[in-house]
């Protein structure tokens, strides 16, 4: 059994690695606690002593630009995407016949749709690796903080 230092829940189970009331991971070198026997106490009573929680430290990103291009490449992603479904409806105008202008308008707009897809793709793949980055240096501050 454990207890959650944010919160405070106990008793955690051994085999929970994270506190379900405050999703908070279980720590890396937490020992169990053990059953006992109450301990009786023949001490004067004194004042109880209030024991602070531990404050949790956000980590910060030293590295904020992949947060930003991660952004810039979702607006971008969102604008392209509106532009090639408006340009998949217009009349492409190329040739005489009007049924092949409207198929040539929707492969162009088909192609600049898949430019926007890219750009989500590379969205995430920045917003992941920024949040990778985020927790990595989140553990690294927690145990810094035990030794």
């Amino acid at each position: 059994m454990w207890t959650c230092k944010n919160c405070g829940a106990t008793p955690i189970d051994d085999s929970k690695e994270i506190c379900f009331d405050c999703m908070t991971p279980r720590p890396f070198n937490e020992k169990p606690i053990e059953a006992s026997k109450p301990v009786e106490n023949t001490s004067k009573p004194s004042i109880p002593v209030v024991s602070e929680q531990p404050i949790i430290k956000q980590p910060n990103n030293p590295n904020p630009s992949n947060r930003s291009w991660s952004a810039l490449f979702l607006i971008l992603s969102i604008l392209v995407g509106i532009g090639g479904c408006v340009s998949s409806r217009n009349d492409a105008g190329v040739v005489g016949g009007d049924a092949y202008n409207y198929i040539i308008g929707a492969g162009r707009g088909t192609a600049v749709v898949c430019v926007a897809i890219v750009f989500a793709i590379i969205s995430l793949i920045l917003a992941v690796y920024d949040l990778t980055n985020v927790i990595l240096i989140f553990y690294q501050n927690q145990q810094n903080d035990k030794n």
